[in-house]
């Protein structure tokens, strides 16, 4: 009975040891950073606060094209609501490789979420400026 304890706890302890499976660890946004959305011009620069207007203005237009039934197709100046063609599928707007942004609470996840920006304070005490980061820079 003993010598069965033993080998099972060997085997536990071998199995720890050599656990080839991937842990993966969610790395999110630290809670000291306010995610903003409103009053970008105030604290940014004009252009990544236009930017930012103009990446929710598209993800807002896609998801509306998808609730009508058609299939919103990207272009250059941002895309058009189209009726879907035979075999077109919906895309899906929220992905960060379409229009959504990296989740604050997992940036390591594919499925986006409105665009953001964060105020960082600079910890340099000779400088009083802080800076803006976009979510597509984090």
């Amino acid at each position: 009975m003993f010598v069965a304890f033993l080998i099972i706890v060997f085997l536990v302890i071998v199995y720890y040891l050599f656990d080839t499976r991937e842990h993966f660890t969610i790395y999110a946004i630290s809670d000291k950073y306010k995610i903003r959305r409103d009053k970008c011009l105030k604290y940014c620069d004009e252009k990544n606060c236009l930017n930012m207007f103009e990446m929710q203005n598209n993800l807002d237009k896609c998801r509306k094209c998808n609730l009508k039934g058609r299939c919103f197709k990207k272009s250059i100046i941002g895309g058009v609501c189209e009726v879907c063609e035979e075999g077109t599928d919906y895309i899906n707007c929220d992905l960060t490789k379409n229009f959504g942004c990296k989740n604050p609470k997992n940036i390591l996840d594919f499925t986006g979420v409105d665009p953001y920006y964060v105020i960082v304070e600079n910890d340099d005490s000779f400088s009083y400026t802080n800076s803006c980061k976009f979510c597509w820079n984090i």
